[in-house]
């Protein structure tokens, strides 16, 4: 007979316990200065606020924090991606085990993210642990905004885009330009196209898709970045 709590009860209640906990979020480092620079084109309003960071720093992060996008930008993410548990309809499982998907912010590390995640569920009874076969790894060092290759990278998203404001910012996703960390001082993670929100929706989803004009102007985009890359100006 099911007994008063299962193993499903206390994994449910830890991934709920987990979600309502969110890692600490705040606006700093390259997400700070990617406002700083965005802000100076912002109506009078918005541009106060992102002035005086330190008046309404807690209602900003409240106000950011209501978007997925933005919230990925002050803190790490927190999402449960695989559950198991029964192997059978009729079988009361004794174990229920959840894999929990964390996108590091360049502040944390993964030590601190398992202590959070230990403190914020709050029963000895779940096991945390990380993921043998996950990725492990840190968040990944952060570009000079100031360098070459940043330069080139601005001057031609306005070669081909027009007078757009150009500013660094984090790359929720995990790439592969991690690994030229080991023989570059900066490794840019850019995206030189127009992505709508309809777009963004679909990244590794369903109906993943872009525009015509978007390929276009994207694979122009590139080719122009590695001819500047190389020295060769329009």
């Amino acid at each position: 007979m099911p007994a008063a709590e299962l193993a499903t009860d206390i994994l449910a209640q830890a991934l709920v316990n987990l979600r309502r906990h969110p890692l600490p979020g705040d606006l700093e480092g390259l997400s700070a200065e990617s406002f700083d620079i965005m802000g100076r084109y912002l109506p009078f309003a918005p541009r106060l606020v992102l002035a005086n960071r330190w008046l309404f720093g807690s209602l900003l992060e409240l106000v950011l924090s209501k978007d997925a996008r933005m919230d990925a930008l002050i803190r790490t993410t927190t999402a449960p991606t695989q559950l198991r548990a029964g192997i059978k309809p009729n079988v009361i499982p004794p174990t229920a085990t959840a894999i929990v998907n964390f996108r590091l912010h360049p502040r944390d590390t993964v030590a601190q993210v398992v202590a959070h995640v230990v403190s914020a569920i709050g029963d000895e009874r779940v096991e945390v642990s990380v993921s043998e076969g996950g990725l492990r790894s840190p968040a990944s060092g952060i570009s000079s905004s100031a360098a070459e290759g940043y330069q080139v990278i601005s001057r031609v998203a306005k070669q081909i885009y027009g007078d757009i404001i150009v500013a660094p910012g984090i790359t929720v996703a995990g790439t592969d330009s991690k690994h030229y960390g080991k023989v570059a001082d900066n490794a840019y993670r850019i995206n030189l196209m127009k992505i709508a929100p309809t777009e963004a929706s679909g990244f590794h989803g369903k109906n993943e898709r872009i525009s015509i004009d978007n390929l276009v102007a994207g694979t122009g985009a590139y080719y122009q970045l590695i001819k500047e890359s190389a020295g060769i100006r329009p």
